[in-house]
Order: structure tokens, then sequence, then C-alpha cells
């Protein structure tokens, strides 16, 4: 029996599903990690730590979940918020972006054994990932212990061959041809540097395997600032006064979100203060892509149904964009006649060339 036993903890260390640390069930896979320090697949697991036996640096094991930062100080500041209520992630929700994501991985040919999710937060994937897909091992992993917890919290009891990890983006520490498909959702435009972190999910995907993120983009929110920029300035010069200074307020800030990164300009301090860093473009990401050495990059449109082009007159992402600022949606509608003629004009013009403003950005290795 001890000899059966010996062969587990070699084969998992302490990251079976089935192993205990003081009566706490360890939920990692130790054959998955390499040490985020020194990148070195040298880690070892006792009661308390994982130490890596090349450089010497140690990350504890807390309640059975490894904490592999390379600066235990890093945190995020969305703990301080109730991330929850603030991003109105109920069950629907997690439906909605479940069935998107759903519908394009099924676009991608890509094997089944290993999925890791970068930046789970709370669980808004990652449910219906646990709940539906076909992926043998689910690796789920953020940088905040506290969303960890929360997520585990929620998860169904259907699938024990689900992992977790508390690790930095910027320094993940997974080994390298690993994982079949790496999917993150409107994480990227946190991290500051994130052709980093997609260089590393390079190094960490099998050969054939995907990087799937959903994103803002540039192309699509440009629409949205446009249309902001427009309501409040019909607001300001004509009869129909409909917004209040708060809202006014609001919709230029919107109007101006899009070139923001002309106006940081490339500095770091800055960018490292604010939590939404970036749009994204699609031209830049494909030649992002290419040069870190992905054979395939391509963008996918989010709506109703997956590569679908917006609604016509891009109403509806509109609302959406005013729920999430506290808008009153019936605000909106005196100005119907803007959507019609964006509808008569570029829907109809361009039709599936337009852009959702967020989007999948499909990273084939």
């Amino acid at each position: 029996m001890s000899n059966v036993f010996g062969k587990i903890t070699r084969l998992f260390g302490y990251g079976s599903p089935f192993g205990r640390r003081g009566g706490v069930d360890l939920r990692f896979r130790s054959d998955a990690l390499a040490c985020p320090n020194c990148s070195k697949q040298s880690l070892k697991a006792d009661r308390e730590k994982l130490s890596c036996n090349r450089c010497g640096e140690r990350y504890p094991i807390r309640d059975g979940i490894p904490v592999l930062l390379t600066d235990p100080k890093v945190r995020t500041k969305l703990e301080d918020i109730d991330y929850d209520m603030v991003h109105e992630i109920d069950s629907k929700a997690r439906e909605y972006i479940y069935k998107n994501w759903s519908e394009v991985l099924s676009m991608c040919n890509v094997g089944h054994s290993n999925l890791l999710e970068i930046g789970s937060g709370t669980g808004l994937l990652t449910y219906g990932l646990v709940s539906n897909s076909a992926f043998e091992n689910i690796h789920t992993s953020d940088i905040s212990y506290k969303f960890i917890r929360i997520l585990m919290d929620k998860m169904p009891n259907t699938r024990s061959s689900q992992y977790f990890y508390v690790c930095d983006a910027n320094h993940l520490p997974f080994k390298r041809n690993h994982f079949d498909a790496i999917v993150g959702n409107s994480v990227l435009h946190h991290f500051l540097d994130y052709p980093v972190t997609l260089a590393k999910c390079f190094e960490m995907l099998k050969d054939r395997g995907v990087a799937i993120f959903t994103e803002p983009v540039r192309e699509g929110h440009v629409i949205l600032s446009f249309f902001s920029a427009l309501l409040r300035e019909i607001h300001l010069h004509t009869d129909l006064k409909v917004f209040n200074p708060e809202e006014l307020e609001i919709l230029d800030q919107i109007s101006m979100r899009v070139t923001k990164h002309l106006r940081l300009n490339g500095d770091r301090e800055r960018m490292a203060r604010i939590e939404d860093k970036y749009i994204f473009s699609i031209k830049e990401m494909k030649a992002l892509g290419k040069e870190i050495g992905y054979r395939k990059v391509r963008y996918i449109n989010m709506g109703d149904k997956a590569a679908a082009p917006p609604p016509w007159g891009y109403k509806s992402q509109f609302l959406s964009a005013m729920k999430r600022q506290g808008i009153p949606l019936d605000k909106i509608e005196g100005f119907d006649f803007v959507f019609s003629c964006f509808g008569k004009t570029f829907s109809d013009a361009l039709g599936g060339e337009l852009v959702t403003p967020f989007g999948f950005f499909v990273f084939e290795k």
C-alpha cells in the first residue's frame, strides 16, 4: 500500500486531487508547475509550501491552494469592491458568457486534455467551463486568493479534475508545452505587460494549441465613443435636453475612452495605476501575435451569436454600455434617429465588417 502511495506522490507531488495536508484537500497539480521566479520545473511540495530546488524560492500553500507570487504584496484593486455586484455577475451572466465561449471553442480544433484559465476572478467564465466543457483537466488561476476562494465555493461538485492557483499573469508558474487551450475573459487589458503574458502563453501551449481572450476592441469602442460625443452635443446645442450634469460627464468620459492610449503616451507609471489600461486594435494584436510566433491570429465578434456582425444601428451595443454606466435607458430612446442614420449608412454598407466593442482574439500556435 505504501509503495502505491509513493508512486502517486511522485507523479502528482502534493498536487493530486486526492492529496491531503493536515486534513485539507490539496487542489493543484504539481506536474503542471514551473517556478515563477526561474521558470524551471523544480518545485517540490511539503506540508506547508512549494520550494524550488534551483533558485531556492518558497511559495506557501493556503487551504490546499498554492500561492505562487514572486511578490507577495502584489494585489488587484478589484478586491476593494463587491466584484459580482458591480459587474452584475449572476447565473444569467454566466450562461450568456459561456454560450459565446462554447461557440468559439467549437471553432478551434484543439485537444481536450488540459485547459488553463488566466484571471478567473470570481468565476464568470469558470462555472460554464467546469459544468459544460469537454476538457479533462481545468486549471484555474487568479492573482487574488480571495477571488479563488469565492470561485471555489461556487463551483458544482460534478468534476474532480479542477485545480486552483494563485499567481501573477506576468509570472505564470506553468511548464512549457502543457496546455491545449489557455483562456482569459476580459483580462489582458488589465496587464501592463500583456505582450509578456501572450509570449508566456505561447511557451505553455502545446503545438496546435490556442490562446483565446475576450477583450475591448478599439474598432468597436470608437463607435461607442462617437455616439457618446454626439448625444452629449445634441443635448448641449439643441432643445433635446434629457441628461443631468453627472450623466453628461459620463458621456464625456466615454467619448474620450478610446483615445486614452494617446493621452497616456506610453507613461508606464500612470498606466500602472489604472485598472483598465488598454483598448486593443485588431491590426496591432494580429501583428503582435505573429511577432511572438503564433502561426495565426483571428478576431471574432462577441454578441448574442459569436462571429455575427453587431445588430443593425448599433443601438443595443450602446444601450449595454449605458446600462453599465448607470444611465437610464429610457433617456436614450429619444435618440432613435441617430441609430437609424447609423444603420442606413454604416450597418447597410459595411455589414459583417463592423466590429463589436468586445470580441475574441484567438492566437493559434
